[in-house]
């Protein structure tokens, strides 16, 4: 008689890596008529698992903030930089004139930087949203493979023993392949997230770290040159909100960045 009651292994303990590597190596080892039964509860439990965490979606969202972001400051850097050039030497002569050039400059380097931070952040915002958007897929195709060797199991096994009345060695076959073609590309698929995760997150601290630590050593001056942006150039005024590197860490499934490729603060 078909067995259909399921007696799954339980959920193990550990990241979702660590369950699939599990299951992989249980269902690698179960082979032959006494491997059925564990064959069967390590299929059962595989099905079980959700997809790799994180919305594809939202963090394409995060990228093209960024992107917008880095155009803003390229339209402030531009301005800036045809003050530097254009206006300052009919402001101020002398001394004053070159204290002001330097302050311009300054900014526009510091622009620059900000600029380059918010792109190497976009860059890895998309590179983690086309790798978890891959791992999901891949972690879809296992679940044929996956479901067609459990219904074989069902028909050879009676809960965790063989069924002696029904049982085939062709179909155990069949089945082990089919796990086996399943569990990897779920494997797979956890490897690829957890991998991409990590290294966004790592990248994104690196990031972090380096705007921190970058300070506005110039000092503002007491009058505004002619054809100035409103306001000192900051690029704080062009980033995206500080919410959105929590919003990355939700997309993300949970991988955690301390912050994202914020711009040098002024001091």
């Amino acid at each position: 008689m078909a067995d259909h009651d399921a007696h799954p292994l339980g959920e193990k303990p550990g990241s979702q890596r660590q369950q699939v590597e599990r299951l992989k190596k249980t269902i690698d080892e179960s082979h032959g008529m006494w491997g059925a039964g564990d064959l069967k509860y390590a299929v059962h439990d595989a099905l079980q698992l959700p997809a790799p965490k994180g919305d594809a979606g939202k963090l394409g969202e995060l990228a093209a903030a960024y992107a917008a972001a880095v155009g803003q400051i390229d339209q402030v850097q531009m301005k800036v930089e045809r003050v530097g050039s254009q206006h300052l030497p009919d402001a101020w002569t002398g001394q004053v004139g070159e204290k002001a050039a330097e302050v311009v400059k300054a900014s526009a380097d510091d622009l620059t930087r900000c600029r380059d931070a918010l792109d190497k952040g976009r860059l890895h915002l998309t590179a983690l949203a086309t790798a978890l958007s891959e791992a999901q897929t891949l972690h879809g195709q296992g679940a044929a493979p996956l479901g067609e060797a459990l219904s074989l199991l069902h028909e050879i096994t009676v809960a965790g023993a063989p069924d002696l009345v029904h049982w085939d060695d062709d179909t155990m076959h069949t089945a082990h392949a089919k796990a086996k073609d399943g569990i990897k590309s779920i494997f797979d698929a956890a490897v690829k997230a957890e991998t991409a995760g990590r290294a966004a997150a790592r990248e994104l601290n690196a990031l972090a770290g380096k705007a921190l630590a970058g300070k506005f050593t110039n000092k503002g001056l007491g009058a505004t040159p002619p054809g100035w942006p409103s306001g000192s150039p900051r690029c704080n005024s062009t980033r995206p909100p500080r919410t959105s590197h929590r919003r990355a860490t939700r997309a993300s499934g949970g991988t955690r960045a301390t912050a994202g490729p914020a711009c040098p603060r002024r001091r």
